[in-house]
């Protein structure tokens, strides 16, 4: 329903999280922020430019059909434009929706506050008790971990502007409900609108004197960051899964995290709120792991035909020239191997096989260990970071909208305090044994993969040398000086000479494939990473309240979180190069 600002009453506390889709679809959130005056001549009049500029801005963000769009108004709530533009925002009416149906599946908006000073403290600026009721009914639709506040020590004016250049640095956008004079005071609507011109944000000015009704300043750096965040997102949730998969991987992860609830009558023995947690957060998780491993697997198998094919183009050439000089025409499969490489390498390049792949793993880990912090009741609820919505890099700015906006939907545990020994042996043993257990696993493999790449490089190294050792000193004994061409040099001296050329050849596919796949510095990593967590179990198992099992989660999140990042940054640089 729309708030008014006819009696405060008249509005709603904030909705509830709405279910979690089924298919693990993420909708992207995009942040609005809002400056302008607070006296308006004619606000009613304005309503309808700050719903063409919303309509206008969210074609920024491209959405997947039915993945939906998080729509964010952050907003410091004062009287006028403040309120003007979150209450439109908010309100997402029919005739708006009619418009967005073109784009989007689905529109969920909610409000985050930026306060410059503490509430109560806030409402002397209000001139009626109207007003600072109303102010109070729009906090409340706030969410808990929504609202900020500038540090309490900052003077009047320098706290307003600290809550300007904070929805700035939050925002994608920004609505500026401004006549284009100068600030009457600190952290005004002018300042704020240059602070976000010198950032590079995109701006929609809603005239309240003259002029166009709406102006738009959108061809930016961070335009083209969220447009490249939001269109990465859709190509997540745009990925088709079929549904017998989803089910059947949603059954393999509940027979894993919870054996022992049935299904018939889900009541958890060990009186955790497992059921509601794998709700919501299984659905996001099963989708990130599947089109990991989907992607994981089409770039690891596109990457080895390149290695191949590249050194087969070689061995055409050695082959054609030494036993067949006169059939140019087999020179055509050193095209043909040669073309499929630069295939290869163009359809990964359109399709980001290798982005996504690192991308949806890196979201995968850390949706598998929001479940665990949910049961424990700890980590940051609404995915607050310290970080601001916006980054310069668009992979890491959709994967932390995407969890973000996951962290938003976290449901709330009604259950009281969970047994904390019940609680503590679950964690110690489903999440940090069991990850223990891949880490050493995937260390053993790994190294397992270099100890046989690197034999297999010394063999043909060795094949190599035995190959040019004979030919040098059987040379003789293989020729027929009476004879041309092959039949001169002897068919035996043709092959040393081939497997002179093709072997290293191969040698050095082998050799580039195993500096891509980077399997020594893996083994050692995850190899750390299992002494690591081996300290942090010994840990859980020494706790005896609630709180230092809690205490003993978040730290394990953290260890796994900073190991998956400097996964991500590390991987990121190993995509298919050309090889020549």
């Amino acid at each position: 329903m729309r708030i008014t600002a006819e009696d405060g009453h008249g509005m709603e506390p904030a909705p509830e999280s709405e279910p979690p889709r089924g298919d693990g679809r993420i909708p992207f959130t995009f942040r609005i922020g809002v400056t302008g005056h607070r006296e308006l001549d004619k606000p009613d009049d304005l309503r309808q430019p700050i719903r063409e500029a919303i309509v206008r801005l969210l074609t920024l963000a491209p959405v997947a059909p039915g993945a939906g769009l998080a729509l964010v108004v952050v907003s410091a709530l004062a009287e006028g434009a403040d309120r003007l533009v979150a209450e439109e925002v908010l309100a997402s009416g029919a005739d708006q929706k009619m418009v967005l149906d073109m784009v989007l599946a689905d529109l969920d908006a909610r409000l985050e506050v930026a306060l410059p000073m503490d509430a109560e403290k806030y409402l002397e600026d209000f001139k009626t008790e109207e007003s600072k009721e109303e102010f109070r009914c729009f906090l409340a639709r706030a969410r808990p971990g929504d609202t900020w506040q500038a540090p309490a020590e900052l003077e009047r004016e320098k706290a307003y502007e600290r809550a300007g250049r904070y929805l700035v640095d939050r925002c994608d956008v920004i609505i500026a409900v401004w006549d284009g004079e100068k600030s009457k005071g600190r952290g005004g609507t002018a300042e704020i609108v240059a602070y976000a011109q010198e950032q590079g944000v995109p701006i929609a000015w809603v005239h309240t004197v003259g002029g166009l009704p709406v102006s738009y300043a959108l061809e930016n750096k961070r335009a083209e960051v969220v447009t490249a965040a939001a269109e990465k997102l859709r190509k997540y949730n745009a990925a088709e899964i079929e549904k017998p998969k989803l089910d059947k991987r949603m059954r393999e992860l509940r027979e894993e995290l919870m054996p022992d609830i049935a299904r018939q009558i889900p009541v958890d023995p060990l009186g955790l709120s497992r059921q509601s947690i794998a709700d919501w957060v299984f659905p996001y998780f099963i989708r990130a792991d599947i089109l990991a491993l989907r992607y994981q697997r089409r770039f690891r198998w596109l990457s080895l035909a390149i290695f191949a094919l590249a050194a087969l183009a070689v061995a055409v050439v050695a082959v054609q020239t030494n036993f067949w000089p006169e059939l140019d025409w087999l020179a055509a499969f050193e095209v043909v191997f040669l073309g499929t490489l630069l295939g290869i390498l163009m359809m990964n390049r359109r399709l980001r096989l290798h982005d996504q792949w690192i991308s949806s793993r890196f979201l995968a880990e850390r949706l598998r260990s929001s479940y665990f912090l949910a049961l424990a009741q700890t980590g940051d609820r609404r995915g607050r970071s310290s970080r601001l919505a916006y980054l310069s890099d668009s992979s890491e700015a959709w994967i932390e909208r995407a969890l973000t906006e996951v962290s938003a939907r976290r449901p709330d545990l009604d259950s009281g305090a969970p047994p904390t020994r019940a609680l503590r042996d679950y964690l110690n043993h489903y999440w940090i044994e069991s990850q223990i257990l891949y880490q050493a696993k995937t260390s053993e493999r790994q190294h397992t993969f270099e100890y046989l790449l690197i034999r297999a490089t010394e063999l043909l190294f060795l094949v190599t040398l035995a190959a040019a050792f004979v030919h040098i000193f059987a040379g003789s004994i293989f020729s027929d000086p009476g004879k041309a061409g092959l039949e001169h040099h002897g068919f035996w001296e043709g092959f040393l000479v081939v497997v002179s050329i093709v072997v290293p050849a191969f040698g050095a596919a082998v050799h580039g494939f195993s500096t891509q796949r980077q399997f020594r510095r893996h083994s050692e990593r995850y190899g750390r990473m299992a002494g690591v967590l081996a300290q942090v179990q010994a840990e859980m198992a020494d706790a005896t309240t609630i709180e230092q099992v809690r205490e003993v989660a978040a730290a394990t999140e953290q260890i796994m979180r900073e190991e998956n990042s400097d996964w991500f940054g590390v991987m990121r640089f190993h995509d298919m190069e050309l090889i020549t």
